[in-house]
């Protein structure tokens, strides 16, 4: 994980992997836009796109389109 956090947020994905979502950074009061993905078949994590505000203690719904809401 590039980013140590807290108060993010998990969501397993249909294609295996989890989405990791916001949060507050370990090393300090830093509250996270970024988004990574974590891949259980080979161990590595991957930055993936980020938010437009900083979220923490949220919310994270897959719904049955695939969209995450």
């Amino acid at each position: 994980m590039a980013h140590a956090r807290r108060a993010h947020r998990a969501t397993f994905l249909p294609n295996g992997q989890v989405l990791v979502t916001g949060g507050i950074d370990e090393g300090g009061p830093l509250f996270l836009t970024s988004a990574e993905l974590y891949d259980p078949v080979t161990g590595m994590w991957k930055e993936t796109g980020s938010m437009a505000n900083a979220r923490y203690y949220h919310t994270m719904t897959l719904l049955p389109n695939g969209q995450m809401s």
